[in-house]
């Protein structure tokens, strides 16, 4: 759920198989991140977006940028 800048995941579903190299690394961050709630959400510019936790560790999202 969203509510104004806040984010809320329900329960979150992924297998125990782990990734291996950066992929893996990556994963862990994101789950780590999205275990912690609420998520605070901030907009930038350029199609940016950043989640940051409550202990404050955080992860940029990107989308595309048609320039």
């Amino acid at each position: 759920t969203q509510e104004r800048n806040l984010l809320r995941f329900g329960a979150i579903a992924m297998t125990r198989m782990a990734c291996a190299g950066p992929g893996g690394e990556q994963e862990r961050v994101v789950s780590g991140i999205m275990a912690q709630q609420p998520l605070t959400i901030r907009f930038g510019e350029r199609m940016t977006m950043r989640w940051t936790a409550p202990d404050g560790s955080s992860i940029d999202w990107r989308g595309l940028d048609w320039d």
